[in-house]
């Protein structure tokens, strides 16, 4: 799974232990903790795992001021691609991908050279069994029906 933020807004920086976001490998134990993120309003996340569950926690002393997150999440396989497949340096994501609007690899190479994008069907979160986008802000999941997030959760499965 690779995931990258197209937004990221940390309300309070002086403070990570208080207020972050933090990927996770297979599980929430801290042991499974991959990266954290609080410090910069333009630093973006940009991460790979070769697991097939992570998990994003977002941190703060209160509701009102934890992190705001969207995120885009593509599913990729190592290895020769297939005719139904677009490669992405040395992985394979599936062609449906290709010029859709969103950077799925992490060199970007689906979105050049596109003369146009398909259309996003008009939300403003989307999943599909390959990819899509989520929007967190604070402990509740906002738009689409991406990741496993309720309110009062809070931690994102993808």
């Amino acid at each position: 799974i690779h995931l990258r933020s197209s937004e990221l807004e940390m309300k309070h920086r002086k403070r990570c232990d208080l207020h972050n976001i933090t990927v996770y490998d297979r599980t929430t134990l801290e042991s499974a903790a991959k990266e954290s993120f609080c410090r910069s309003q333009n630093e973006v996340l940009d991460i790979s795992s070769d697991s097939n569950r992570v998990f994003v926690r977002l941190f703060g002393s209160s509701l009102h001021n934890k992190p705001y997150l969207r995120l885009a999440y593509t599913l990729f396989r190592k290895g020769d691609c297939s005719a139904l497949e677009f490669k992405c340096g040395d992985v394979c994501i599936p062609a449906s991908l290709w010029c859709n609007g969103v950077d799925n690899c992490r060199d970007r190479s689906d979105e050049k050279g596109c003369s146009r994008t398909r259309p996003s069907h008009g939300r403003s979160g989307s999943r599909g069994a390959s990819g899509g986008s989520v929007d967190i802000d604070g402990a509740v999941k906002r738009g689409g029906d991406g990741g496993d997030i309720t309110p009062g959760d809070s931690a994102a499965g993808i």
